[in-house]
């Protein structure tokens, strides 16, 4: 019985400590889904949720790897990978695809760009908010707003 109890107190030690990971350490708060709720700036505020367009814009963080995600109401998805990296309040995300598959919200950010690399200043206001904010090539500031899923 005491070996029993003993086994099963290894066994669950095992479980729990192998359950939570994050893969190549710790990233910060950046790890897991952002949902874009808006953009403001540039010529006009552009709408995320204007008739033709009724889907959700996400950015998912882990390790280096950033994806770009569009679903639609339908859950039909556009997804955009790229390499992201942080340093203090700057923010690069890059496309190495030469071919991305521009959803509208990358469109509205390159205006124009073709090197697929997009620089934010970022702006923390709390754990589950951030605001991205970038200048496209024509000179227009946009700010996202994102929230933590």
């Amino acid at each position: 019985m005491k070996t029993l109890r003993h086994t099963l107190i290894a066994l669950l030690t095992l479980v729990g400590l192998s359950g939570c990971t994050h893969n190549d350490g710790d990233i910060g708060i950046w790890f897991g889904t952002w949902m874009v709720e808006d953009i403001t700036g540039g010529a006009a505020d552009f709408e995320l949720d204007h008739p033709m367009d009724r889907g959700k814009y996400y950015f998912q963080f882990q390790s280096n790897m950033c994806t770009v995600m569009y679903i639609d109401t339908r859950h039909n998805q556009l997804v955009d990978y790229g390499t992201w990296s942080e340093d203090g309040d700057k923010m690069t995300i890059s496309f190495p695809d030469q071919d991305v598959a521009y959803n509208l919200l990358l469109d509205q950010l390159a205006q124009g760009s073709t090197d697929n690399t997009f620089h934010f200043v970022v702006n923390r206001q709390s754990d589950q908010r951030v605001q991205l904010v970038c200048t496209n090539v024509w000179g227009d500031e946009l700010t996202l707003h994102l929230h933590k899923q």
